[in-house]
């Protein structure tokens, strides 16, 4: 049996436990994407004797491949939940990132602020955030940074600098959670950790209520009223939502934006055509 990268399933397999066991290790920064349980006890056991016999022949460190290899093989043992490395939590963490590294990374670690540019725009991977510095080894990856080989800038989710209207939508969000922390900052907080949680749990509320207040009734789609926290609830995504349903997205996407002033008209008689995937550094919003 093989996989739709051409592994045999025994190499996916061994890769699982090479996977698991360096993403367990304490201090690493991805280490809380793997808890255990996240094989079920009645697989493990049928696992462990290809573990056992090739984990020493694959070499796979752990990383996005492995992650991938890890989701193959679980399928190919008829286990057909996905792994999603973004939390499924509406939390604000598309702005700040589901990781501790990522989101250290953003803050400026200074009056609970996030990090921007030069004209209040969003940082890039370089050692002094700005689009003249060097590139940063350490800044979070993004989707269209090359492998750290091309200066881009920076989000909480590495789909940000896919498509102006994105980037967009994550520089409003950064700026109101800096105009929050200037706000509290007058209130009379003056602790950076403090200021930053507050302003992250005001951000992470106005993402959810315009989630559930105006994104999903323009669907069509009406929820019970809300009444109180249900612990039992499984905040898990569904696969048929993840893979099909929230497909819709994409659909939304425009090949075309028309730029628009301070004023929200049209800047110019025509709509301005950009690349799907990757655009210009120069457009700034």
């Amino acid at each position: 049996m093989g996989n739709p990268e051409g592994l045999p399933l025994q190499l996916a397999v061994a890769a699982i436990e090479n996977c698991v066991v360096g993403f367990l290790q304490p201090g690493d920064p991805l280490g809380h994407i793997h808890a255990p349980g996240v094989l079920a006890a009645s697989q493990a056991e049928r696992l462990k004797p290809l573990l056992r016999k090739h984990l020493k022949t694959v070499g796979l460190q752990p990383g996005p491949a492995a992650l991938r290899i890890f989701a193959m093989a679980r399928m190919s043992l008829g286990d057909s939940l996905l792994l999603n490395l973004n939390t499924a939590w509406i939390d604000g963490s598309v702005v700040y990132g589901s990781d501790s590294v990522r989101a250290s990374w953003l803050r400026t670690k200074v009056n609970g602020k996030l990090k921007t540019s030069a004209g209040n725009q969003l940082p890039w991977n370089t050692v002094n955030g700005e689009a003249t510095g060097a590139l940063d080894a350490s800044a979070p990856s993004m989707a269209n940074d090359g492998n750290h080989t091309i200066k881009t800038i920076v989000t909480g989710d590495v789909r940000g600098a896919e498509h102006p209207g994105i980037t967009g939508l994550h520089l409003i969000f950064v700026r109101e959670h800096n105009r929050i922390c200037d706000r509290l900052r007058s209130q009379g907080l003056n602790n950076d950790e403090e200021i930053y949680q507050k302003a992250r749990k005001e951000i992470g509320a106005l993402i959810q209520a315009i989630t559930y207040q105006e994104f999903l009734p323009a669907l069509g789609i009406t929820l019970s009223n809300y009444s109180k926290y249900n612990g039992s609830v499984q905040p898990d995504i569904l696969n048929s939502f993840a893979t099909a349903g929230y497909r819709i997205g994409h659909t939304q996407v425009a090949d075309e934006l028309a730029m628009r002033d301070n004023n929200c008209a049209v800047a110019n008689s025509s709509a301005t055509c950009v690349c799907p995937i990757l655009y210009p550094g120069s457009i700034d919003f």
